[in-house]
């Protein structure tokens, strides 16, 4: 009954838009991200933990020309929509007292990656492209639901693991960037007073990020992998590079679906290649020193460990990847050391594991 009263709800919301000009809850102006007061309320999760499985409904419309194709006119308003609801997602999980307990100085918490990484967000009903008053127009409603039950699987899955915020927060950055540089080009483009080359670009990494989004998934929870799934990372993240080059989210989700399929040298090379662009990108470091670590190339890998570290001094993981590197070095005391703080910062296994063998006391 609930779902089809929101298909109901959604089909009537998109004829609105095509045959009444209404603006829908997207208004298609200009983006501007505002979390203290969100213009579209979403109730993701409620007060007992769990996560609101009735879907939050976003509409837009965005004219297009012959300058600019149907199909980039559906992503733009897509684009628009995504962060008007992930700007509500924020907003509701700020004021929640359960997300808000959770945050430690260890533990910081990104409120725009977890609401990503609780979310799931797509079209659910796009019009075909329409002529009216206002011109040629496209007219979609994008829907946000939640990827999990409640929280607490959420956090067992490794949404609040540091690196995976680090990556999110990340490519939340990219497209609002790239976003309002969208919505600062269009009237150019619309008003042919723009060859749209500027504007493509734009375009072009909103659509490498939505590959990209396809395969950030929490580290407890990522799904095996198998040979067909490598090769589906690999092709979509490939095609992400030729359509953005230089963005070092997509070489990092590379170098990591590289390391895990044992591929360590290519690893090492799309992980530089993501540090070149953005020599202080966490994920990239802290994986490369991995890779390095498997080719046994101990110095370099605590470079890169040390580099990660000076960085962000609070990520256990950090820690203990270090200690990993000076344990193969034999150095035992600094080794310990490193174990004693990743265990002071919520991550005892390393120190448990040395102090049982007799490393450590």
């Amino acid at each position: 009954m609930g779902r089809n009263f929101t298909m109901l709800f959604r089909t009537l919301l998109l004829s609105a838009l095509i045959f009444q000009g209404l603006p829908g809850v997207c208004s298609g102006q200009s983006v501007s991200i505002n979390v203290e007061a969100p213009e579209l309320a979403v109730d993701l999760l409620n007060p007992d933990g769990t996560l609101n499985q009735n879907p939050t409904l976003c509409s837009d419309t965005q004219a297009f020309s012959g300058r600019l194709s149907p199909e980039a006119a559906s992503a733009i308003a897509e684009a628009r929509c995504r962060v008007r609801l992930l700007e509500g997602a924020v907003y509701n999980l700020k004021i929640s007292p359960l997300l808000s307990s959770l945050q430690t100085e260890s533990t910081p918490l990104n409120y725009g990656s977890i609401a990503q990484s609780l979310s799931r967000i797509m079209i659910v009903e796009q019009a075909d492209p329409a002529s009216g008053e206002a011109g040629n127009q496209i007219a979609l409603v994008v829907e946000l639901t939640p990827l999990y039950p409640d929280l607490s699987t959420a956090i067992k899955a490794g949404i609040a693991d540091q690196d995976f915020q680090y990556l999110q927060a990340q490519a939340l950055a990219l497209e609002k960037d790239s976003l309002l540089e969208v919505e600062r080009l269009l009237p150019q483009v619309l008003n042919d007073e723009s060859d749209g080359s500027l504007l493509k670009k734009h375009l072009n990494r909103l659509s490498a990020l939505d590959l990209c989004r396809r395969y950030l998934e929490p580290p407890k929870s990522a799904l095996p992998n198998s040979e067909d799934r490598v090769q589906q990372i690999e092709q979509a993240m490939n095609q992400a590079a030729r359509l953005d080059p230089s963005n070092p989210l997509v070489f990092c989700i590379l170098g990591a679906n590289q390391l895990q399929s044992g591929r360590t040298a290519q690893a090492v090379a799309s992980y530089s290649q993501a540090l070149k662009f953005n020599n202080a990108f966490l994920p990239a470091l802290s994986g490369r020193g991995t890779a390095y670590l498997r080719l046994n190339l101990i110095d370099l890998a605590l470079a890169d460990f040390n580099q990660a570290i000076t960085l962000n001094k609070d990520n256990p993981a950090y820690y203990m990847a270090r200690a990993s590197a000076l344990l193969m070095r034999e150095d035992f005391p600094a080794m310990c050391q490193d174990f004693r703080t990743a265990c002071g910062k919520g991550e005892c296994e390393g120190y448990n594991w040395a102090v049982n063998s007799g490393h450590c006391k």
